[in-house]
C-alpha cells in the first residue's frame, strides 16, 4: 500500500526478514543536543523581533529565528541518521537532503511568526503546532526518502501515525510553552531552556518513534555486507551542527 509516495507494509509481509539495525548511543544524545541548541537559537531571536524597532531588523531577526530552528530539525534528523547503522552499505541523495531542509524552516518560520505576534489561546495554539509538527514529519519523511541502498523501505502504519502524533502533541506543548515564555514579564534564560527542551523533544520524538515505523527489507539477489556511511553528507550535516552551536 502506498499513501503519498510512502510504502506501508501490509499483512503478505514477513516483518521477521527485514534488515536489524542498531544505535550507536552516544550520536543518539548528540542530536538530541544539537535540537536544543536549534530551537533554545531560534527561541532567542523572538525577544530580538519584538524589540527591534524597524520593519527590517524583524525580518532579518526572522529569519535568523527560523533557519536556526529549521536547521534544528534538519541536523537532529541527519545526525541521527548518522547514528542508524544497517547491516548493508547506506548513503544519502544529496538533492534530497538539501530539500528537505525546506519544510523544516517554513514550518519553523510559522513557529517564530506565531511566538512572536500570537496569543495564548487553544485554537490558535493547537493550528500552530498542528502546522508545525506537520513541518517536523514532513522534513523526517523526506530526508528518509533520500535514503538509498540495497533495500526496500516501507513504514509500519501504526507507529507512522503515533510519529506524527507525537510530532503535533508536543509542537502544541512547546508553542503554548514558548508563547507563555515569551510574554511573560519574568522570562528568563531557564524559561526559554524549558521551552526549547519541550521543542526539542517534540524533535527527537517524532524522530525516533519515526524510525521505529521503518523497516528495510533486503532486495533479492543482494549479500549482506558492512554498513557504510561514506558519504560526504555527513561532513554537511557535521558542519551545519557545529554552525548552530556558535
Amino acid at each position: 500500500m502506498t499513501i503519498f509516495g510512502l510504502d506501508f507494509i501490509e499483512s503478505t509481509h514477513n516483518t521477521a526478514v527485514a534488515y536489524t539495525a542498531s544505535y550507536e548511543w552516544y550520536i543518539v544524545l548528540m542530536s538530541c543536543t544539537v535540537a536544543w541548541i536549534g530551537t533554545f537559537a531560534g527561541l532567542n531571536t523572538v525577544s530580538s523581533i519584538r524589540s527591534s524597532q524597524t520593519r527590517m531588523g524583524k525580518i532579518a531577526w526572522g529569519f535568523t529565528g527560523a533557519f536556526a530552528l529549521g536547521c534544528a530539525v534538519w541536523s537532529m534528523h541527519f545526525v541521527g541518521m548518522l547514528a542508524y547503522s544497517l547491516p548493508v552499505p547506506v548513503k544519502m541523495n544529496l538533492l534530497i537532503t538539501a530539500v528537505s531542509l525546506v519544510p523544516a524552516v517554513v514550518a519553523s518560520g510559522f513557529a517564530i511568526v506565531f511566538l512572536t505576534f500570537g496569543e495564548l489561546k487553544l485554537k490558535g495554539t493547537v493550528l500552530g503546532g498542528v502546522f508545525l509538527g506537520a513541518g517536523i514529519g514532513t522534513m523526517h519523511y523526506f530526508g528518509m526518502a533520500g535514503m538509498e541502498g540495497p533495500f526496500i523501505l516501507r513504514y509500519d502504519a501504526t507507529l507512522f501515525a503515533l510519529s506524527i502524533l507525537i510530532a503535533v502533541v508536543l509542537a502544541i506543548l512547546a508553542l503554548y510553552v514558548g508563547l507563555g515564555t515569551v510574554q511573560s514579564k519574568e522570562s528568563n534564560v531557564l524559561q526559554t531552556v524549558v521551552s526549547a527542551f519541550v521543542m526539542g523533544a517534540a524533535i527527537s520524538g517524532m524522530h525516533y518513534t519515526g524510525m521505529s515505523a521503518a523497516y528495510f527489507f533486503p532486495v533479492q539477489g543482494e549479500t549482506t555486507m558492512s554498513a557504510s556511511h561514506g558519504n560526504f553528507i555527513a561532513y554537511i550535516v557535521v558542519g551545519v551542527t557545529a554552525l548552530l552551536s556558535t
